[in-house]
């Protein structure tokens, strides 16, 4: 991964890494506050030997002090000093739980012992490390008897008192919380590794080219006139939409420049992609540009472009496949000067033999005659009558989601068309959502001059393909 696709999943999925760093982060503080305080302090002692009246004595003394102070090291945490302890602070816990709070170390080459006590009250923690202290000095005194104030004997004087702390020393806020937040950011980001690895859905342009193997020959932008009764885009309110669909209208000229396209299916994968969309908006950018445009409604299961022009659906492409009418006599007029549609007439209980048949196929040629033909048929992958329109018409426009269509859905909607020899004119991506998308994945485009930069690098390429 380099750093351009790392910077893309960090914009991609940056909502999600947020979530999981703020509940991860969320989560250490309520442990981190919940947890008991634990305050510790500490205290000295040092183990010194007495009676040194010359230089030698004092060496001696000091060697035998280091020596008996790792001896009495354990001392300082034995059972009968925290009883010690116990007794003169008047404590309400067992010699063994105080023994578990206490920690004595002799740091090397001394022959002074630190002691470290905990408890969860800072005066508590210093008045136990001082009693052990004190404790442990008894001991040794006791252990030495009326020795203890001959020469060459060794007894323990505390040396440094312990403080009063002023923060507990568990847990340690400063130290968890920036934990929590290293915690939170790799979780982060291998949830978004995760992600990127399990997604399937195509998210670049780039991509969706390269499974399709053709160019996309528009991408639409999301606007609210699209998502509105009539889905018609104009100049005011939505021109980076009318800018996308005339750019389209001008890549179909050079798909095939020997022989350009005159009768198209306009599909997609499953529903919900925006086919007919696509289809109608495309039929209306081309007769606005002059030709004259026949927009057939061919999804006989549901149809929905009479709801988008309000046209009378109850006679139409049924009954003209059926014969009882001729096509005249269903040709109803658009919202353009050009465009002219023909409904889907009443559902028929076949509709995939009613498309598929020798009729519909004649049906196309005739109307390409003498007009630009845009075909509204349904998905591809669950049934076959969009393949069967492609293999009868001159091509395909296959409408793909932006960031929802699955690798394998394309792949078999390819596979689909394959089958009956299908030809893929290109793809179309729709309601690309502005800002969030790029060429190579994220972040496509900010306004209608890039909309038509695209386009008209996609069209010198296309050209030159043709010249070469």
């Amino acid at each position: 991964m380099d750093i351009e696709e790392f910077l893309a999943l960090i914009r991609q999925r940056w909502l999600g890494m947020v979530v999981i760093v703020v509940c991860t982060v969320f989560a250490v503080g309520v442990w981190t506050e919940t947890r008991e305080r634990e305050y510790t302090s500490s205290a000295s002692g040092l183990v010194m030997a007495t009676g040194s009246e010359s230089i030698a004595d004092s060496y001696s003394g000091s060697v035998l002090a280091q020596s008996m102070a790792k001896s009495y090291l354990m001392l300082f945490t034995s059972r009968t000093v925290a009883q010690q302890v116990i007794d003169q602070l008047q404590l309400d816990e067992t010699p063994e739980q105080l023994m578990g709070s206490l920690v004595a170390t002799l740091p090397t080459d001394t022959a002074t012992v630190i002691v470290r006590a905990r408890a969860g009250d800072p005066r508590l923690a210093r008045d136990i490390a001082n009693a052990t202290v004190v404790a442990a000095a008894a001991q040794v005194r006791a252990i030495q008897g009326k020795r203890a104030t001959s020469a060459g004997l060794v007894r323990i004087e505390p040396v440094e008192p312990a403080g009063l702390p002023t923060s507990p020393s568990y847990p340690v806020r400063k130290r968890m919380y920036p934990l929590g937040l290293v915690a939170g950011l790799v979780l982060a980001l291998l949830w978004g590794l995760f992600r990127q690895r399990t997604d399937t859905r195509l998210r670049s342009m780039d991509r969706i080219e390269e499974i399709a193997g053709v160019n996309a020959l528009g991408a639409v932008p999301m606007t609210k006139p699209l998502a509105e009764a009539h889905r018609r885009v104009g100049d005011r309110g939505s021109r980076q939409a009318a800018e996308a669909f005339r750019q389209m209208r001008t890549n179909l000229r050079f798909v095939s420049v020997d022989d350009p396209p005159r009768a198209i299916v306009v599909t997609s994968s499953v529903a919900g992609e925006g086919k007919t969309t696509v289809a109608a908006n495309l039929a209306r950018v081309i007769a606005r540009g002059g030709d004259r445009v026949v927009l057939v409604d061919a999804d006989l299961r549901r149809p929905t472009l009479q709801t988008i022009f309000d046209v009378d659906e109850s006679v139409g492409l049924t009954q003209v496949l059926a014969g009882s009418v001729s096509i005249a006599d269903v040709l109803q007029p658009g919202d353009e000067d050009n465009l002219r549609l023909v409904p889907s007439g009443r559902i028929p209980h076949n509709p995939s033999e009613l498309v598929g048949s020798a009729r519909m196929r004649s049906l196309i040629a005739d109307l390409a005659q003498d007009s630009f033909v845009v075909i509204d048929s349904p998905p591809l992958l669950p049934v076959t009558d969009a393949a069967l329109l492609a293999a009868a018409a001159d091509g395909a426009l296959l409408v793909c989601r932006a960031s929802r269509l699955p690798r394998d859905q394309l792949v078999q909607s390819l596979r689909n068309l394959k089958a009956v020899d299908g030809r893929l004119l290109g793809v179309v991506v729709n309601a690309i959502s502005p800002g969030r998308w790029t060429r190579r994945g994220y972040g496509y485009y900010a306004g209608a001059a890039q909309v038509a930069g695209y386009e008209r690098s996609a069209t010198r390429r296309r050209t030159a393909g043709v010249t070469s």
